[in-house]
């Protein structure tokens, strides 16, 4: 499994991404990535979402371009309901859809203390 994340605007237009987690592929039913993803110069965070993809990585015959990868479910997170803090803050966020909705993508976003509320 793999997180895909962007940034998306009020239009569902990506403004930024997509950024994509190395590949787990002993992580079971709870993967872990412990990456660390920087999305700059974003004119207005406070009015964009973040979309946290889940995908499952497919290959044909050890080639990665010859098979689609599957979605295994999507969540967002409204940015502008962050705080201003340079701290970075928990968040659990629920699948609304694909094969695991209602599960849940544990994330932990920052604004560097640059915006928020």
């Amino acid at each position: 499994a793999f997180i895909r994340m962007r940034i998306l605007d009020a239009d569902g237009e990506t403004v930024a991404g997509p950024k994509e987690t190395s590949v787990e592929n002993e992580g079971g039913a709870n993967p872990e990535f412990n990456e660390e993803f920087l999305f700059e110069d974003l004119g207005t965070p406070s009015s964009y979402t973040l979309k946290v993809t889940v995908l499952d990585k497919d290959s044909l015959l050890g080639l990665d371009v010859l098979a689609a990868d599957d979605k295994l479910g999507s969540a967002t997170l409204d940015l502008g309901t962050l705080g201003n803090t340079e701290d970075m803050v928990d968040k659990e966020l629920i699948i609304a859809d694909g094969w695991f909705s209602d599960s849940t993508v544990n994330i932990a976003v920052s604004t560097c203390g640059g915006w928020g509320n």
